[in-house]
């Protein structure tokens, strides 16, 4: 598809559906970058970024796994600390 087009699409896209960068890269293929600068005139309201935010983390929670990507999601220092204890033991198990 041409620039214009994809263009032209990904506006539509962020305008009629209110798609997050995410979601309209994964439609057309096309760079977050890339994106940012076609939609910048097109931001989405602060009630549709909640709504996207709330939906991301009843993704994760239903899920209860992480996806690939960067998450915000909060581990707490106890269970970090019980995992390196862990693979701590596995690793002297190892070597013993």
């Amino acid at each position: 598809m041409a620039k214009k087009k994809l263009r032209e699409k990904a506006i539509k896209l962020r305008v009629e559906e209110k798609l997050s960068y995410s979601e309209i890269k994964k439609r057309l293929d096309v760079p977050k970058s890339t994106l940012s600068y076609w939609l910048r005139s097109y931001p989405l309201s602060e009630k549709r970024i909640k709504k996207l935010k709330k939906e991301g983390r009843e993704k994760i929670n239903y899920k209860g796994r992480f996806n690939h990507g960067t998450c915000k999601a909060k581990v707490s220092g106890k269970e970090i600390t019980e995992k390196i204890k862990m693979q701590m033991r596995v690793i002297q198990d190892h070597f013993n």
